[in-house]
C-alpha cells in the first residue's frame, strides 16, 4: 500500500510551467523529465523525489482535496502525503504529521472494532516497540472519536486507557481493520470461545471475566524509503514497524 507525495504550486511558476503528465486522480502534475524547464524553477531537491511526486498548480485543483487536520495549505515548501485508502484519496496531510494521524486513525478504529465486536467496556494500548505517545508533538494522540462516549486517558509516554460507559451497537465503519488479519482472527476465536461458554452455562468462559492481550504489529512505510522521508520531513523512525499490546 504506497502513497503519493504532493507539493503545492500555485503561483506563476506552476501556471506556466506545467507540462508534466497528469494522473487520474487526484489531479496533479507528475514528474517525468529530469531536465524539464518546469523541474529546474521547482528545485533541485525535489529532483530525489523523481516517480513519486505530483504537483498540484491551478487553484481549482487544490479544492478538490481536504486536509483533516484543518491548516491552512502551505505552497512550496511543505510536502503532503496522500491518506493510503481509496476512500480517502482526497484526504492531504502534511508530511510531519502524516504518521501521527494515521495511527490514531488506526487505534481509533481498533479500539471501536474491540468495543463493537466483544462488548468490552476497556482497553488498555501499551506501546511495546516503535516510537511512544511523546513523539506525538502535532496530534493529540488521546483525541481519539470513539463510539459510545468512549473516554481516553493518556498514562505516561507508553499507555493509552480507554473506557466505554455504554455499548449501543453504534453504526461502524471500518477501513483499516481488514489491514489487520491476525486481530480479526483473535477476535473471532474470543466470540467462537464465548459463545460456547454461554451454551453451556460456563462463567469462567466470559470474555468480562478474562484478561485478554494481544500483540498488534503496524508496517506504516507505505513504500516511503529513509531517504525520501528524510527530503519530505517524516521522522525515519516512523518507517520502521511498531507494535502495540491490547488488553482487554
Amino acid at each position: 500500500m504506497n502513497v503519493r507525495i504532493y507539493k503545492i504550486n500555485t503561483g506563476i511558476t506552476g501556471r506556466n510551467f506545467s507540462s508534466d503528465k497528469r494522473s487520474n486522480f487526484p489531479i496533479g502534475g507528475k514528474t517525468n523529465s529530469f531536465y524539464s524547464i518546469g523541474n529546474l524553477m521547482r528545485g533541485i531537491e525535489d529532483f530525489y523525489l523523481e516517480g513519486n511526486l505530483y504537483f498540484i498548480d491551478k487553484e481549482e485543483e487544490l479544492e478538490k482535496f481536504y486536509n483533516p487536520l484543518g491548516d491552512r495549505w502551505v505552497a512550496k515548501k511543505k510536502y503532503y502525503i496522500s491518506h493510503p485508502k481509496k476512500e480517502r484519496e482526497n484526504y492531504l496531510l502534511e508530511a510531519s504529521k502524516f504518521h501521527e494521524y494515521i495511527v490514531r486513525e488506526q487505534l481509533e478504529e481498533i479500539a471501536n472494532y474491540l468495543h463493537h465486536e466483544l462488548n468490552i467496556n476497556s482497553l488498555k494500548i501499551e506501546v511495546e516497540d516503535g516510537n511512544d505517545f511523546s513523539f506525538y508533538t502535532n496530534i493529540a494522540i488521546e483525541e481519539m472519536n470513539l463510539n459510545d462516549e468512549g473516554k481516553v486517558e493518556l498514562k505516561g509516554d507508553k499507555t493509552l486507557e480507554i473506557k466505554w460507559s455504554e455499548n449501543v451497537n453504534s453504526q461502524n465503519e471500518f477501513l483499516w481493520i481488514e489491514d489487520f488479519e491476525g486481530l480479526v482472527n483473535k477476535v473471532q476465536e474470543l466470540k467462537s470461545s464465548n459463545k460456547r461458554g454461554e451454551d453451556v452455562g460456563s462463567e469462567e468462559n466470559s470474555l468480562g471475566e478474562r484478561g485478554i492481550s494481544y500483540i498488534l504489529e503496524i508496517d506504516n512505510s507505505f513504500g516511503i524509503s529513509e531517504k525520501i522521508g528524510k527530503k519530505i520531513g517524516v521522522n525515519h523512525t516512523w518507517l520502521k514497524k511498531c507494535s502495540f499490546k491490547l488488553v482487554f
